[in-house]
């Protein structure tokens, strides 16, 4: 959510991912597909955006895009996704404040259950 500017533009990459612009930061870590990872970033700007207009702000889009890779693991079939982990970890230390969603305990069903809860 922040933007790094640079006065020679075009001695830098910029931020393909990002949709604002700028040039790549040399301090945010990124996706495969260059898109910076600012959690602090974004609590600065959720901070500024309540300060100027007073409306309840939501944040309705906040996944990571990677390529998942499915391995074979001990207890069949996954995908190591440390990095989402991270990024998701990262990204609720900016914000804070966490609800659960009303689907919160059906997800949780079905992720314990393997998707056997599904069947009933």
């Amino acid at each position: 959510m922040s933007v790094c500017e640079a006065h020679n533009p075009e001695n830098y990459s910029t931020g393909g991912g990002n949709i604002i612009g700028g040039v790549v930061s040399p301090t945010l870590a990124a996706s495969e597909w260059g898109w910076q990872v600012d959690p602090l970033g974004l609590r600065i700007v959720l901070n500024n955006y309540w300060e100027r207009w007073q409306k309840p702000l939501f944040i309705v889009e906040n996944g990571l895009g990677a390529k998942d890779v499915l391995i074979d693991g001990p207890s069949g079939p996954t995908v190591n996704d440390d990095y989402r982990i991270k990024y998701l970890d990262d990204g609720g230390s900016g914000i804070l404040k966490r609800y659960k969603k009303k689907s919160f305990g059906w997800c949780r069903d079905v992720i314990a259950t393997n998707d056997e809860s599904l069947e009933s």
